[in-house]
């Protein structure tokens, strides 16, 4: 090692590789974090996709029934017109 080398220089120069080092760890970590929160979102949407598409199902259903109780209900009140 050369003499003209200041020994704080080196000193530096390592306390500075040690917090890139630092810092890059703590990014990754948070980039590990954000990977693990975005399978949970992704699987809470599949569950309310799955959710939503029953329901959609249901309020077909219910609005067929509602469609066949108005005509059933037409009926009786044409019946009742009818009768003297």
């Amino acid at each position: 090692m050369d003499k003209r080398v200041p020994i704080a220089l080196i000193i530096a120069l390592c306390v500075q590789t040690g917090g890139g080092i630092w810092w890059a760890s703590g990014i990754n970590m948070q980039v590990m974090r954000h990977d693990r929160d975005l399978i949970r979102v992704e699987a809470v949407a599949n569950s309310n996709r799955t959710a939503a598409n029953s329901q959609e199902v249901q309020v077909a259903r219910l609005t067929e029934q509602i469609s066949g109780l108005r005509e059933d209900i037409a009926t009786l009140v044409q019946a009742l017109n009818r009768i003297p």
